[in-house]
């Protein structure tokens, strides 16, 4: 039994048909025919998150697993607002959302009912398309209504995935129900199809190559690809002189492909010959890079071209040079790589840096005190294989990519917009649909900020949860500026009332807290690989005043000759 309403009946067959699977719903009144004919449909697994912050960015992890888009399904008002952070995630990191939101008819906008507002195109900066459905049953608008449905779905995933919205008034009553009937005169239009002929002939710029002997290829955030990387791996193995830069979100793993690029960057931008590693051409692909040291560096460098790759339609100057836009997949434009040979030396410069930091990194390891730092490098080692590692925002994604890639770790982190509002209710929702082991760093003011990640029925066991307690905000501790404010514990490093412990009991989760390293390697095997009946979280305290300072000094010992002493 569906809701009585024709619009509902059809938006819910044609979500459907074109194989959408996952419904997330915040109960409401308004959208009650959505909700009850979702949930009535066999065909859809549908989540119950009262929270709609909570619930969009629990959508977005599950299409971030999935790759084809979430239902997310409000009542009107001011609930569709707290979509927003998610929306606007999903918008810069190219992930499919279909955002469902109930409305009131239009004449009764305006006029003092209650739980209403402006609600059309209410999303407009950060969604691909907004559609309004008809509640009339006249036949010429329900095929109206019929098309627009196809579009939006289509429009989700291709040709740059993205959230679409559909606004969807409803009168009342609203709970009333009918038998499902024959579908003979639902028809959903074809989809139109671009046919990609237009691809551009790159032969003018292959040609000029031998005119750019430094080049450097840095890649961007990406989602896990065999495709990609077999691809990548061919490439760098044929063409070892030129430089491939990577981050943990590019999901990349290669022997000669750098990963760690702000530990590198250390080794030489303070030196005499630091000019030797600007590339004469940079070819970039993917989006969204996290590391601040390279784009600073450069925005400050003169290259002499910049090429972005993209088969999303997407082409961001990042540092404002870009000379050329190649709309390809990544995977072609490599396979079209000319045959030349590069300056080696401009190879072995950044390889012998690679090294060299290295070394200075392990060194530096073993003789620094129990702080964040030092905590990262045995939990990285401990996780387990094929493990779905989801990167809280500030510090910690910063973190991560100090150390070596591992090839079986896909990497993910909500780096559109980089907020914390959100890290823990995505890791929630791609746990509940990878089937795999998922593990969430975050820090202390992220893992509170969003408590409300926990408060649904759906705790899958398949995810651990390590909070880096630091005394919150350590990010402010370690960046340029808070410091010379004389405000930056009052208001710039945030102390909390509250507790992880009293979170994570609010919950009834497993949870366990260490305070050194001897600790963190007991606990870590054993939390990590335990089966529970609900997520575990590990808390790790830490100094956050005494990390701050080793962080600035592994920076100066990597740009050093020798080692800082503790």
């Amino acid at each position: 039994m569906l809701s009585d309403k024709q619009h509902v009946r059809d938006l819910v067959h044609i979500c459907y048909q074109m194989g959408i699977r996952h419904v997330v719903i915040s109960p409401g009144s308004r959208n009650a025919p959505l909700t009850i004919s979702f949930d009535n449909h066999s065909g859809f697994k549908c989540y119950s998150i009262v929270d709609e912050r909570t619930a969009a960015f629990f959508a977005l992890g599950i299409s971030q697993q999935l790759r084809v888009p979430t239902l997310l399904v409000c009542t009107s008002g001011s609930a569709l607002l707290n979509y927003a952070p998610a929306i606007v995630e999903a918008y810069y990191q190219h992930i499919p959302l279909l955002v469902l939101t109930a409305d009131r008819p239009p004449e009764y906008i305006d006029i003092g009912d209650g739980q209403t507002m402006r609600q059309t195109n209410v999303y407009h900066n950060y969604i691909l398309a907004s559609y309004d459905l008809y509640e009339s049953g006249d036949s010429l608008l329900r095929e109206e209504n019929i098309d627009n449905i196809a579009r939006a779905i289509r429009m989700t995933r291709t040709p740059t995935p993205g959230p679409v919205h559909i606004n969807i008034p409803l009168s009342e009553p609203l709970y009333n129900t009918a038998k499902e009937k024959p579908l003979d005169d639902l028809s959903i239009p074809p989809l139109e199809r671009k046919m990609h002929n237009n691809l551009p002939d790159l032969s003018l710029h292959l040609d000029q190559l031998p005119q750019y002997p430094k080049v450097l290829l840095l890649c961007g955030m990406m989602p896990p690809s065999k495709e990609w990387n077999n691809a990548l791996a061919s490439f760098v193995e044929t063409h070892p002189n030129v430089v491939v830069l990577s981050e943990t979100t590019s999901n990349i793993s290669h022997p000669k492909v750098i990963s760690q690029i702000d530990r590198t960057l250390a080794g030489f931008l303070h030196s005499e010959n630091a000019g030797d590693f600007i590339p004469d051409l940079l070819i970039t692909m993917g989006h969204n890079l996290i590391s601040k040291h390279i784009k600073k560096w450069l925005r400050k460098a003169t290259l002499k071209a910049h090429w972005h790759v993209d088969d999303l339609s997407s082409f961001p100057d990042t540092f404002h040079q870009l000379t050329f836009e190649i709309p390809m997949s990544p995977s072609r434009f490599l396979s079209g790589w000319r045959d030349i040979t590069p300056d080696e030396n401009y190879a072995r410069k950044w390889h012998d840096v690679v090294d060299a930091v290295r070394l200075k990194h392990h060194r530096f390891l073993r003789q620094i005190p129990f702080v964040d730092l030092r905590a990262y490098d045995p939990i990285l080692q401990n996780l387990l294989p094929n493990t779905v590692l989801q990167m809280g925002n500030s510090t910690v994604v910063r973190y991560v990519q100090l150390f070596e890639n591992r090839p079986d770790i896909q990497y993910f982190s909500n780096r559109g917009v980089s907020g914390i509002d959100g890290c823990s209710s995505t890791a929630m929702g791609a746990a509940a649909v990878s089937g795999q082991p998922v593990v969430l760093l975050t820090g202390d003011i992220a893992f509170g900020y969003d408590a409300n990640a926990f408060w649904h029925n759906y705790l899958d066991s398949n995810l651990k949860i390590i909070v880096f307690n630091n005394g919150g905000g350590s990010i402010f501790r370690f960046i340029d500026g808070p410091d010379t404010t004389g405000q930056l514990d009052s208001l710039f490093v945030t102390h909390r009332p509250n507790t992880i412990e009293g979170v994570v009991r609010r919950y009834d989760m497993p949870y366990i807290r260490v305070e050194d390293l001897p600790a963190l390697q007991v606990v870590l095997p054993s939390f990590l690989s335990a089966k529970e009946d609900k997520p575990a979280v590990l808390e790790i305290k830490t100094d956050g005043r005494r990390g701050a300072k080793v962080l600035r000094d592994y920076f100066k010992a990597l740009s050093s000759s020798n080692s800082v002493d503790m």
